[in-house]
């Protein structure tokens, strides 16, 4: 999972154009964490906002 997260954004910034995250992006609703669905996210969005 990291390793798409990583690649996605080199895509996302345009470093690094990449087919599979521009289609899983095509087809998100909302390509942001839900903290609700993920145990460990709302801890990692907190801990980058300190």
């Amino acid at each position: 999972m990291k390793c798409l997260h990583a690649f996605t954004a080199l895509h996302l910034s345009g470093a690094l154009p990449n087919p599979v995250a521009e289609w899983t992006l095509a087809r998100l609703e909302d390509p942001y964490l839900d903290p609700t669905r993920c145990p460990g996210c709302k801890e990692y969005l907190l801990e980058q906002t300190e």
